[in-house]
């Protein structure tokens, strides 16, 4: 989605209707999963704003919608949600294979007598 060269204030046009443009090279992010800097902040017409951090991809994106002349804003961050259902798969497999061991030891203690 970021054109290249990397350039402050760079604006380009995804299709007609959504248009970008680079805020920052050097904005710095706090999200669950830590503080990141020189990260590329991009703008959009539509209210949304990505965060882009050298080696780890978009690590926050910020909308900002009107509607009826109501603003509601909502607030994503895809690594550390990447990060957290990476985790949650881990721990189930580490809690099976814990109790697949358990059971194996449990044949083996009874075989044993």
């Amino acid at each position: 989605m970021i054109k290249f060269p990397l350039k402050e204030g760079k604006k380009w046009d995804a299709h007609e209707k959504v248009k970008f443009k680079i805020a920052s090279l050097k904005a710095t992010v706090q999200i669950p999963a830590g503080m990141f800097s020189s990260c590329i902040k991009v703008t959009s017409r539509a209210g949304v704003v990505y965060y882009y951090a050298p080696g780890a991809g978009i690590v926050k994106q910020r909308s900002q919608v009107r509607r009826n002349n109501r603003a509601s804003e909502s607030e994503r961050c895809p690594l550390w949600e990447s990060a957290l259902k990476y985790l949650t798969k881990l721990l189930i497999c580490l809690m099976l294979v814990e109790d697949t061991m358990y059971q194996w030891d449990l044949i083996f203690t009874m075989t044993d007598k």
